[in-house]
């Protein structure tokens, strides 16, 4: 079938951590978020390659996330949705707003990068990841200023303007509603 494809991965591990997150093994699996999953493989191929003195550590624990993240996949029992031939590019939609959370992200600008209507874009985010386009940008500034926070010393205003906020308040508004406290508050109980 056009656009579907089988990977196949070959490792050698640890029978213990087939025991502690038992997936099916010589049998397919669906991977809803086929991004994440390359990106781990990716990651351990190059610490087999390099000369990284901990590359071996490194190795295991990005495997152990791998079993992890598989046997989540089997338990949500997450299969493709209705509109899997959109369901890549709405994976990558979603992990660009995570990944740029300052943009000026707004439904119109979302569906054009998809090349969808508004409304249909707003109808099939909503079936793949059970919330909104505009709440997973809400919640993508809120992650980031949390980080921002917790890591930096930013005064509160520029860490509103870094998350993409043009009004300060709102910001703070917006914060508040998420985490049941203002930044201020947030920055005291998580200052490292």
């Amino acid at each position: 079938m056009a656009g579907k494809q089988n990977d196949w991965i070959h490792f050698e591990c640890d029978p213990v951590l087939i025991e502690q997150h038992p997936i099916p093994l010589n049998a397919p699996l669906y991977i809803s978020n086929h991004y994440y999953i390359s990106d781990l493989i990716q990651k351990m191929a190059n610490e087999f390659y390099s000369n990284n003195s901990y590359g071996q550590q490194t190795i295991e624990l990005l495997m152990q996330l791998l079993f992890i993240k598989a046997k989540e996949q089997m338990e949500t029992k997450i299969f493709p949705p209705l509109h899997s031939g959109i369901h890549d590019k709405l994976i990558k939609l979603r992990s660009e707003i995570y990944s740029n959370p300052h943009n000026d992200w707004s439904i119109p600008l979302m569906a054009d990068k998809l090349h969808l209507s508004c409304g249909y874009l707003q109808n099939i985010y909503k079936d793949t990841f059970f919330t909104t386009c505009m709440s997973d940008v809400i919640e993508s500034r809120i992650t980031y200023a949390k980080e921002l926070l917790a890591e930096s010393d930013c005064p509160v205003g520029e860490i509103s303007h870094l998350c993409g906020y043009k009004n300060d308040v709102h910001f703070m508004r917006q914060f508040k509603k998420l985490t049941s406290i203002t930044p201020t508050e947030y920055r005291r109980l998580n200052c490292r």
